[in-house]
């Protein structure tokens, strides 16, 4: 099942190990098949009652409110699917050159572009309609001359595997690794992706904040041998969160309070809805009564939350094999985190809060990994 999920979730990759290469691209048969579906369908049913009712003669004007709209939007979707369906791209890399043509239903396009005009090997996030997707490309200056080498549908395909790929890409073209980030645009040097963040040269990335004076809402603590950051700052309650609240209040009443003797399909509602309660209060409480905790050690970073009864066992790595600290979209939360990361796992934290702060958050782990 985990296979199936994986496959599902790959919706193309480029396979090329040398030079030269070609690859190609077709559309989605699996869309294609399910819109040309949808479309007979939608268009099918109306023709075939307005059919029914001229040879029964029961027809009516009014079905042609009907009759005309539905096959017409069902036309215009089976030409979509079938322009999904015969879609091709073809992409041939050579030592010197990218030559790239496409041809679908109603359009086609071809050029030609020399290799040492691409810059790098991109990694990026896209919104689609309500999907995520990770895409790495080939990167060039001009947006119509790139080239996607893979897409993913983000949260599906694991962070190492992505990671994996987008660096032998790199490899391969021997060119830089870029990542679209949060907080702007990151790069390595292909040679530098296997070493961890502090064996690589700070270059002019040096931090322009007083690492001694964090801003309001990180706290700092120091005990023998442990540096420690805390986030004091409280989450703002988000119209998500509200809304989820709101839902689960309102299931639990008509689960339970609704009727005086609810059958068990109410009941079932009403369990549902408490559960759902109690997990929004949860971590809404966490957050009031919990601080999110980052501690450093000689070779370790922890990140834990600390209650007021201690601190909870939390997520640990090493910072030795810590390849990157920015800022960027968390995984489960969509919103801006500091990602501390060594490419096999990472540690996530101050989701939501303000950037002027967690780029303060990120120098301050940059320059404790690159002392450790």
């Amino acid at each position: 099942m985990k296979g199936i999920l994986f496959s599902f979730a790959k919706e193309f990759e480029a396979d090329i190990r040398s030079f030269p290469a070609r690859f190609e691209r077709t559309g989605s048969k699996k869309a294609a098949f399910f819109l040309i579906a949808f479309s007979v369908i939608f268009s099918g049913f109306p023709l075939a009652a307005l059919a029914w009712a001229l040879r029964t003669g029961q027809y009516d004007p009014r079905m042609l409110y009907v009759a005309i709209p539905f096959p017409a939007i069902g036309a215009a979707v089976l030409l979509y699917g079938v322009n999904i369906g015969i879609g091709k791209t073809i992409v041939d890399i050579g030592h010197d050159e990218v030559r790239f043509s496409s041809a679908s239903l109603f359009r086609k396009a071809s050029w030609v572009e020399a290799r040492s005009a691409y810059r790098g090997i991109l990694l990026r996030e896209e919104i689609q309609g309500e999907r995520f997707y990770t895409i790495i490309e080939l990167y060039h200056d001009r947006k119509d001359r790139r080239v996607e080498m893979a897409v993913y549908m983000a949260s599906l395909v694991p962070d190492a595997y992505v990671r994996e790929r987008w660096e032998g890409y790199s490899r391969l073209f021997n060119l830089p690794a870029i990542r679209e980030t949060a907080d702007g645009v990151t790069s390595r040097a292909s040679e530098d992706l296997a070493s961890p963040l502090r064996d690589i040269p700070p270059g002019d990335a040096l931090p322009s904040a007083d690492l001694t004076a964090p801003p309001k809402g990180i706290a700092l603590v120091s005990s023998p041998g442990i540096e420690e950051l805390m986030v004091t700052a409280k989450r703002t309650v988000r119209f998500g969160m509200v809304a989820v609240m709101a839902l689960s209040a309102l299931l639990v009443w008509i689960g339970f309070f609704s009727r005086n003797d609810p059958s068990i399909n109410f009941l079932v509602v009403g369990g549902f809805g408490a559960v759902l309660f109690a997990w929004i209060n949860f971590y809404t409480l966490m957050d009031l009564f919990t601080m999110q905790s980052l501690r450093f050690s000689a070779d370790r970073v922890v990140l834990s939350r600390k209650t007021p009864f201690g601190y909870t066992t939390g997520k640990s790595l090493y910072t030795g094999q810590v390849k990157d600290v920015r800022i960027d979209k968390g995984t489960m939360q969509r919103v801006d985190a500091l990602i501390i990361e060594t490419g096999e796992s990472d540690l996530q934290l101050g989701h939501g809060l303000p950037l002027p702060m967690l780029r303060w958050m990120r120098d301050y782990a940059v320059a404790k990994i690159r002392s450790s």
